[in-house]
């Protein structure tokens, strides 16, 4: 820089015949310096001012310039632009202080972190979004939609002929808290509506003479408005009385003042789904009452109960009719797995001779389980059915009108869970579960069946073509089984021989029994008995058995026909589970 004053060379002088190229330029030492100042993001300068200084007492020889050609001027190429534009830009970064130059690459340090987690957030949702199998990455598409949230702020007191709001350009849009202002203030003005519908009412002259009535012509009137609503209709009926909105209770198995098993309802409820109230159920309300659901001949169950019951028609009075009588269960979803049927009440006529059921029957179809063909007496049993999947379950009742007979039914019908402890195990048609228990079979009675055979004697209770599983629920710290006949019935075990021809002192010993081979009509199989080879029983009589195979489970098979088997009655055991032996030296 201290060279910059020495004096300038003299030019020659150009001749007079020669004419100087007015592009043409001397060489010699020029300024470095340029007196227009950098633009750091603009085009490089085309011209500079040269400052010269004043000349020094120095002599230097003369030099002498030839024109230097100067080009024409080009398109700047981008990627020289792009080099130019870095060259000043460093050029400007090397002439600040130390100061702005640390702040500068602070600066840029900053810039360049915030760009590279936007750069990994950005990445991070494409991949989250691209996950989405069916509609893939949205996003492009949402960046290009405009904001369309001033579009739904609409008048709603002016309208258009076609019915459409007109657009309200000042309103703006309303935040959440004015949201939930303006819902909770509806849902109080409909709730202070209700509460004046409900003061009316009770203030009315035709509640206070039938509040009942009143109440179940509301209900009707809100199933059907709720019918119509799903139909499309508009002809509606107004609402009296807004009963089911003031409040719920939860609905759980009851037993109502009848003995009969129902549901705990609200009595209203309870009216509109054709059930009957039979004692109250909870202590929040005296509205909250046990109902009961009954049906009769073509009758379906109610999906609002898990409990129904399968009535003839006038019960308790008997019925002598004929015809075919039937219920259908229908399971609300997969969630049911089975049907238990408990014979609160079941007396039908007897079967023939030979057990077959000709003049009343009774046929469950539809379930997972093969059903043999009932009649007779059977108060207090119960079977297990199986649904398949959702289907149906259908139990149908058939009479003969010229047999006169006071028959009764009624069949509790209960839906079981599948997560239920109740539920009895696959191949199980009756379950039991205590650990003291009696087990008969069905149509067991003392009495013998008055139908006679040709020989004129009687013939036998046992129902024909029966092959089902009788099982018991292994309680813990048991781990086996005794079965025994009662003492005072001398018929408790009587599956086949002439019982007629066999002292009443014998009957039900073990003496006039049979075992294994023997048995190969009607028998009854105990699995693995202790101190006995065979596990298939019949005749007369049967002593203690006690078996230890687990589960607890009995057979018992019958065929269509009793030759040679006069007055049989089926079986009556008692059952006694034993608990499990302790170890010695414990």
């Amino acid at each position: 820089m201290g060279k910059l004053n020495k004096k300038l060379t003299p030019v020659k002088p150009i001749p007079a015949k020669q004419k100087a190229d007015p592009e043409a330029k001397t060489s010699g030492p020029f300024p470095i310096y340029r007196s227009m100042p950098v633009q750091l993001n603009g085009p490089e300068p085309k011209s500079f001012k040269v400052q010269t200084t004043k000349k020094t007492k120095a002599v230097t020889k003369p030099v002498t310039t030839t024109p230097i050609p100067v080009p024409a001027p080009a398109q700047d190429d981008p990627e020289d632009a792009k080099t130019k534009t870095k060259k000043l830009r460093k050029l400007a970064i090397t002439r600040l202080n130390k100061k702005d130059k640390k702040k500068f690459r602070k600066e840029e340090v900053l810039k360049k972190i915030e760009l590279t987690q936007s750069a990994f957030k950005s990445e991070k949702e494409k991949k989250k979004r691209e996950k989405t199998a069916v509609t893939g990455d949205m996003r492009p598409l949402l960046d290009a939609l405009p904001s369309l949230d001033s579009l739904f702020q609409l008048k709603s007191a002016e309208n258009l002929k076609t019915g459409v709001p007109k657009y309200d350009k000042k309103a703006k849009p309303k935040t959440k808290q004015q949201l939930k202002v303006e819902r909770l203030k509806k849902q109080k003005g409909e709730f202070l509506n209700r509460c004046q519908k409900v003061n009316q009412l009770l203030k009315s002259k035709k509640y206070r003479k039938n509040p009942k009535k009143m109440i179940a012509e509301h209900i009707k009137n809100t199933r059907k408005d709720q019918l119509k609503l799903l139909l499309g209709s508009s002809d509606r009926h107004g609402r009296q009385f807004p009963f089911y909105s003031l409040g719920r209770i939860k609905n759980v198995p009851c037993i109502g003042t009848n003995g009969l098993a129902g549901t705990c309802q609200i009595k209203g409820e309870c009216a509109t789904f054709g059930g009957y109230a039979s004692g109250t159920c909870s202590a929040l309300t005296r509205q909250a009452v046990c109902c009961v659901y009954s049906g009769t001949c073509g009758g379906t169950s109610n999906t609002n109960a898990n409990v129904t019951y399968f009535q003839n028609s006038g019960y308790p009075s008997p019925y002598n009719g004929g015809g075919t009588c039937s219920f259908t269960v229908v399971p609300p979803d997969s969630s049911i797995c089975q049907l238990r049927i408990d014979f609160t009440a079941f007396s039908l006529s007897q079967p023939d001779t030979n057990g077959n059921c000709v003049v009343d029957n009774m046929q469950v179809t539809g379930g997972g389980t093969r059903f043999p063909t009932m009649c007779g007496d059977n108060n207090g049993q119960h079977i297990y059915i199986p649904f398949s999947g959702t289907s149906p379950i259908t139990v149908s009742i058939s009479t003969t009108a010229a047999m006169s007979f006071p028959r009764v039914w009624n069949l509790q019908l209960s839906q079981i869970s599948c997560t239920s402890a109740y539920q009895a195990p696959a191949g199980c048609l009756q379950y039991f579960t205590g650990i003291t228990g009696d087990v008969y079979s069905f149509n067991y009675g003392v009495a013998a069946n008055p139908a006679m055979n040709a020989m004129g004697l009687p013939g036998t209770r046992q129902l024909a073509l029966s092959n089902y599983g009788i099982c018991i629920q292994n309680a813990a710290s048991y781990c086996s089984i005794t079965y025994s006949l009662p003492a005072t019935e001398p018929y408790a075990f009587t599956l086949t021989s002439d019982v007629t021809t066999i002292a009443p002192a014998m009957l039900g010993t073990a003496a006039v029994g049979a075992q294994g081979t023997a048995c190969t009509t009607d028998f009854l199989v105990i699995p693995n008995p202790v101190g006995i080879a065979a596990d298939r029983f019949c005749g007369a009589g049967l002593g203690p058995t006690t078996s230890n195979t687990l589960p607890f489970v009995m057979y018992y098979v019958t065929d269509a026909a009793e030759t040679g088997d006069v007055a049989n009655r089926g079986f009556h055991l008692q059952y006694v589970q034993n608990s499990c032996p302790i170890p010695s030296g414990k």
